[in-house]
């Protein structure tokens, strides 16, 4: 055997000597310093942070229902259709007075005035004549009189055509009407009832063909807003929590996903039912806002 086949075999007696000298190799991992994570795992439910009752502002038959459960509305959108004969009479018959007055009363006053105006100057060119005749002893004391007289009243009759005249040209009696007709419209429009604000229907008291009263609730929505998840939790988890911090959400409805949320209020008070069934155990309540 030559110098270098005997140094190869020497390492390698070597390299088995160390081997069995430091023992069978082993898994091992590498202990780092990190901050311990506690989890604290609570079931609850979902709350909408925000209801809103839909109610009738009039008496009437509901023609149409627009709206199921699990729909979503939007600010102005058509909910219920009420029935409103004696609304729609009312606007009809204040849209007939007003048109009365500006096709057919106006005119009239301002016929009638023309008329008055045009009797006074034949009133007072009468008296005229009659005062000169009077002078020269033409006619007797008496006709001058009755002539001035006349004049009186043909002015008096006068006034009497303008201001009705004037009250029929854009004037308290127009404006009036005006009013009449503006309050049947809204009075009519109440018969529409509409969404206030953006949200989803949870729920439906009204069917087409029910006869509803002022103040009875019709649908309930829940207010577009982010949902809101409501957790007891034992008395003894709440050391380990604080407004802010980040949860984990899963709902039985979609196994396999979840979403992330924030506890943003946890409750001062007790809830006394689950402390009963607790056994002295106290609990309270954390809401976790969706993000």
């Amino acid at each position: 055997m030559d110098l270098a086949g005997g140094a190869l075999l020497g390492v390698l007696l070597l390299a088995f000597g160390v081997a069995r000298w430091r023992g069978p190799v082993v898994p091992a991992y590498e202990v780092v310093s990190r901050p311990l994570v506690q989890n604290v795992v609570a079931t609850g439910r979902v709350a909408a942070l925000s209801r809103v009752a839909v109610g009738a502002e009039i008496s009437g038959l509901v023609l149409e229902r627009r709206v199921m459960e699990g729909d979503t509305v939007a600010p102005g959108d058509v909910l219920v259709l009420l029935r409103a004969a004696d609304l729609e009479a009312r606007r009809d018959q204040a849209r007939a007075a007003l048109e009365a007055l500006r096709q057919a009363d106006r005119p009239d006053a301002q016929a009638r005035l023309r008329q008055a105006e045009a009797e006074l100057a034949q009133a007072e060119r009468e008296a005229t004549r009659r005062r000169g005749l009077g002078q020269q002893q033409l006619v007797s004391r008496e006709m001058v009189e009755q002539a001035q007289q006349a004049v009186v009243a043909a002015r008096a009759a006068a006034e009497q055509a303008r201001v009705n005249a004037a009250s029929l040209s854009g004037g308290a009696r127009e404006a009036q009407l005006v009013e009449q007709l503006r309050a049947a419209e809204a009075e009519l429009e109440r018969a529409v009832i509409r969404a206030t604000v953006a949200g989803t229907v949870l729920l439906r008291q009204v069917e087409p063909g029910d006869v509803v009263t002022p103040g009875q609730v019709l649908l309930e929505l829940a207010r577009e807003a982010p949902g809101e998840l409501l957790l007891p939790l034992d008395e003894k988890n709440l050391s380990r929590l604080q407004v802010g911090q980040g949860a984990v959400c899963e709902a039985d409805a979609w196994p396999g996903r979840s979403f992330n949320a924030t506890v943003h209020h946890i409750a001062p008070s007790v809830d006394p039912a689950r402390w009963m069934c607790a056994c002295a155990s106290t609990r309270r309540w954390i809401s976790c806002a969706r993000t």
